[in-house]
């Protein structure tokens, strides 16, 4: 057999026996449905089955940061007389990165379950900080994500660098940091280690190109139409109505205008007063006039 990235390629060469036995892909029988699931094909001398290294009937033997070792054990078996034909098992490493360092501080952890711990429940490991647990879990795997700074992550600073520790196992409820060791079975931790520069100087370059044509405003005219009310103070919660005037102010005295766009379905569009005067008459330009706004 061979492999690649991600699965088992296994072929079996039928004997004087043909095809005559039943196959045990790790503890399952290979039933039709199974077949189906690991692309089986028969060309009535061999057969060769295609299994993912992550499926339910292969074995993790042993994993580290970036790659994990897994096993596909084959049995043949002959079902009449009640023995075995052949036994043989398939080894490979395969690219699995179980911890990843953001720039953002998060950190992302894998936790594999091993043969060695046939007993192990994934969503029963924590980090340091048992309140930590897993985001997700299965009966394999179990995924962590936390923040640099929590879940009982240490630091430690060693020339321009910084190292963030954690760890994945299963602690007893009532010993913090402790990992549960048992008697019969093997206890199971994984560090989580994560390196940061604490000083670092990076260079970009990028290349600009002219634009051909500068982006200009359209200019325009038009009649808008504009409504001036004056507050009776500041808080502008107050105006006076068309009754009220004549108002008596002294001299001095501030005035508090609202200037309002009447009947404009322009969302983006603005109201700026440069120049705003009052006059006796309803011609704008009669005199005598007052300035209210000038060069606004």
């Amino acid at each position: 057999g061979t492999c690649d990235q991600d699965q088992f390629y296994v072929t079996v060469t039928y004997g004087s026996q043909g095809n005559s036995f039943n196959t045990l892909v790790g503890q399952r029988e290979l039933t039709s449905d199974l077949a189906d699931a690991y692309h089986y094909h028969d060309n009535g001398t061999h057969f060769t089955l295609q299994v993912p290294y992550a499926a339910e009937d292969t074995a993790f033997e042993v994993f580290d940061t970036a790659s994990i070792r897994a096993r596909l054990n084959l049995l043949l078996w002959d079902a009449k007389n009640h023995w075995m034909l052949n036994d043989f098992y398939l080894t490979c490493y395969f690219p699995l990165t179980t911890t990843r360092c953001h720039s953002n501080g998060t950190i992302s952890a894998l936790a594999v379950k091993v043969e060695s711990v046939p007993n192990l429940n994934p969503n029963w490991l924590t980090l340091r900080d048992q309140s930590c647990k897993p985001v997700s879990s299965n009966k394999r795997f179990a995924d962590f994500t936390f923040a640099a700074d929590s879940c009982g992550t240490t630091r430690t600073f060693f020339g321009n660098y910084m190292l963030y520790e954690n760890e994945i196992g299963l602690y007893h409820g009532g010993e913090k940091r402790v990992a549960h060791a048992s008697p019969v079975e093997p206890d199971y931790r994984q560090t989580i280690s994560c390196y940061y520069l604490v000083n670092d100087t990076k260079t970009l370059s990028f290349d600009a190109k002219p634009r051909k044509y500068e982006p200009k405003a359209e200019i325009g005219s038009g009649h808008m139409i504009v409504q001036m009310r004056l507050a009776s103070d500041s808080s502008y919660n107050h105006f006076y109505e068309a009754e009220d005037y004549p108002v008596h102010q002294y001299l001095r005295q501030p005035l508090y205008f609202e200037v309002e766009l009447m009947q404009s379905a322009d969302s983006h569009l603005e109201l700026i007063l440069e120049t705003c005067w009052a006059n006796l008459e309803e011609d704008r330009t009669s005199l005598p006039s007052w300035d209210i706004i000038v060069n606004g």
